[in-house]
């Protein structure tokens, strides 16, 4: 059986994923490793919590590939270099959601982003934890839906907020 798809959306890509790790370091010269541009973004594009998918040169082509991630997601920028080599996602400009007061050193800023993917605990939009809002974004600009207004996607948002809030208390 053969399944056709006209595209996907990673959200948190495993800093595993192939084609993630591919097309981050193909990435065009002057985008940060945070937030890629990759070939005018014909077929592949990056969003975080502050951008999203509308912001590339080409128009979306026939086949599309979204990535939803923030800039200090440990899980999408893990490596196992980062133990012996500053990783391009710390290196100036970094992704807004990183402090300014994190440096890199040898062994220690890995075992703190393992420390990190152990702990778990941030708020929605930081970290490995996407906000069901930035997913509608993230949808919104993959599949480019018909009638969908401002307000139709204010109330989504609000909705699924509510929700995903209900089940953190739960």
């Amino acid at each position: 059986m053969q399944v056709a798809f006209d595209g996907a959306l990673w959200s948190g890509p495993p800093f595993r994923s192939a084609t993630w790790r591919t097309v981050t370091q193909r990435r065009d010269p002057d985008s940060p490793a945070w937030l890629p541009e990759f070939r005018e973004g014909e077929v592949v594009r990056f969003m975080n919590q502050y951008s999203d998918l509308s912001n590339a040169e080409a128009p979306w082509g026939p086949f599309r590939i979204a990535f939803l991630q923030y800039a200090s997601d440990p899980i999408t920028f893990f490596s196992p270099s980062i133990f012996y080599r500053r990783p391009d996602w710390l290196r100036p400009p970094r992704g807004p959601d990183v402090s300014p007061e994190l440096r890199w050193y040898p062994v220690v800023t890995g075992l703190q982003l393992a420390a990190d993917i152990a702990a778990g605990g941030v708020p929605p939009g930081y970290g490995h934890s996407y906000a069901v809002g930035d997913y509608v974004d993230a949808w919104r600009g993959l599949t480019g839906p018909r009638g969908w207004d401002a307000q139709g996607i204010a109330r989504l948002k609000a909705h699924l907020k509510r929700q995903q809030l209900t089940e953190q208390v739960q």
